[in-house]
Parts: C-alpha cells; structure tokens; sequence
C-alpha cells in the first residue's frame, strides 16, 4: 500500500513538502521519504506524523482517508458563471 501527502512547514506556512509512505498489508514500512532535506534519509517529523495520523485512524477503525484535495483534483472553477 502506498500513501502520499502534502504536509506544510512548521516554519513556513507558505512551503509544503511532499511526503510518501509504502507499507505491507501487516503495517511493516518499507519505504518513507519526504520532499525535505531531513525526508531525503527517510527520517523527518512529517514522515513519523504520517505514521502516528494512519495509526489513530486504525484505532478509530477508520474504512477511508481523506481523498486528495490538491486544487488539480478538483473541477475547474474560473468559468463557472455566478449564481
């Protein structure tokens, strides 16, 4: 199973990092990697925050994760006419 997500900087709330996650079905990692210099080495706080946020969804026996909302996934907005 792979999971990706953007995470913004706890400095910057302008940066986001990019942050990917594969694991088995049993929950054993098998790869981590964030967008920043720290992800680079599989190692950073948003890799681990990931990891704690798909945990407490399990203990909440969460069946879905939230779809991407990026602003490419969702229906183009300039040309719809007003209401």
């Amino acid at each position: 199973m792979a999971i990706k997500a953007h995470c913004l900087s706890s400095l910057k709330a302008s940066t986001t990092y990019f942050t990917f996650l594969a694991m088995k079905q049993n929950g054993t990692v098998v790869a981590a990697q964030c967008s920043c210099v720290a992800g680079q080495g599989e190692a950073c706080s948003r890799v681990a925050a990931l990891m704690f946020y798909l945990e407490d969804k399990m203990r909440q026996k969460a069946l879905h994760l939230p779809a991407d909302t990026s602003p490419t996934g969702r229906p183009q907005q300039c040309h719809v006419p007003p209401k």
